[in-house]
């Protein structure tokens, strides 16, 4: 399906939702593939890549995003229908990519998730069971703990990128920290030489 450029200025206009995720930059394979379980377990969607929060289009290198869409795509058990395209905007590049609804249980190398408002969030339990529990399948007992097991795992998963984002920014502004210790250092000296 094409996607044409008064469609993607409707979902501009329409904000982060359950069916619309804007992104500046995509660079995680995971995340990407996170965020395409979640719409895939929901009701479908569109992430625009080039865009920034507030939808304000920004571009996108279009080349990396489709590096980063078909490495996302290996990550993905039961991947989705989904499709990748290039609209311009503004004279901007943007990426669309657009995934469907599966009626299938799509599941992401760190977990399965689900579209929840305008987050993706871990699939709850008792959907997990409900889609491992088709007949032929395991026995509703051990789905139901097949199933626990792999919702507590993805929030595992979900608390541990969490805490790597947060080590990851107390690292990158620790040489702001030392640097800022040893010009205060300094100034303490100077002072102290400059008093006596």
């Amino acid at each position: 399906m094409a996607t044409s450029p008064e469609m993607v200025r409707a979902l501009l206009l329409q904000g982060e939702g359950p069916s619309v995720e804007f992104k500046a930059t995509l660079r995680d394979p995971g995340a990407l593939a996170r965020l395409m379980s979640g719409f895939a377990n929901a009701d479908g969607g569109v992430i625009l890549v080039g865009v920034e929060d507030g939808g304000l289009p920004i571009g996108a290198d279009i080349d990396q995003v489709a590096k980063v869409f078909h490495l996302a795509l290996a990550r993905l058990v039961n991947a989705p229908r989904v499709d990748l395209e290039s609209v311009e905007l503004h004279g901007r590049r943007l990426a669309v990519i657009t995934v469907g609804k599966s009626d299938r249980l799509v599941i992401s190398s760190e977990g399965v998730y689900l579209r929840v408002d305008d987050r993706t969030a871990p699939l709850p339990a008792e959907r997990i069971a409900a889609a491992i529990a088709r007949p032929g399948a395991a026995p509703p007992a051990e789905a139901s703990a097949i199933a626990e097991a792999i919702h507590r795992l993805t929030e595992t998963v979900e608390d541990l990128q969490r805490r790597l984002a947060q080590a990851d920014s107390f690292r990158s502004h620790l040489q702001h920290y030392v640097v800022g210790g040893i010009v205060g250092a300094l100034i303490s000296l100077a002072l102290q030489i400059i008093i006596s």
